[in-house]
């Protein structure tokens, strides 16, 4: 099954709802002008995000001073010399440059940050393809031997998204609404 339309008529955390009480497994693709965004989920859980141009995860854990430079070269190179390539973070877990709990709190603040991005969209396209679990990329393993879907509390995330939103929202409206205040020029 596949259900598509514009993000106007439905909107982006109306959709991800819909997902979510559904439990639904299968991909929500999701395409602003040049932009696209990805949200897999699993039984109605997120258990990835993705949106083209998003900061890789060996940048983030840079950025962060999670890991330093030489380790995600040396992660890279391993990385690259698999016939089958492996997650980075993986690899930088099996080298000892991250701890497990310090990449799964990464990797669920990446998938945060893109998700809080696709839920302000507010024109656009989507689709969603019901589908069953799949390896995404390629990889060796699935996204969520990583952090299984009950790590991600869903509802939480969406909940936090719409809050962000409507926050930004009523900023920039009291913005818009402030009314000048008159020059008042004294002439003494």
């Amino acid at each position: 099954m596949k259900f598509s339309g514009k993000i106007e008529d439905f909107p982006v955390m109306d959709i991800m709802q819909y997902i979510h009480t559904g439990k639904k497994t299968g991909t929500l693709c999701l395409e602003n002008n040049s932009r696209q965004g990805w949200v897999h989920f699993q039984d109605g859980q997120v258990i990835r995000a993705r949106r083209a141009g998003m900061t890789n995860i060996g940048d983030l854990l840079l950025e962060k001073n999670m890991i330093n430079l030489n380790d995600l070269k040396a992660a890279v190179r391993i990385q690259q010399a698999q016939p089958k390539a492996k997650p980075l973070g993986m690899i930088l877990e099996e080298m000892g440059a991250i701890t497990h709990k310090a990449l799964k709190e990464a990797v669920i603040r990446q998938i945060e940050e893109v998700i809080y991005e696709l839920v302000t969209w507010e024109e656009g396209t989507f689709s969603f393809e019901l589908e069953s679990y799949e390896l995404f990329d390629d990889i060796s393993i699935a996204p969520d031997d990583l952090i299984p879907p009950e790590e991600i509390d869903t509802k939480f995330l969406l909940l936090e998204a719409m809050r962000i939103f409507e926050e930004e929202k009523n900023l920039s409206l009291i913005h818009i609404s402030e009314p000048t205040r008159p020059l008042y020029i004294s002439y003494a």
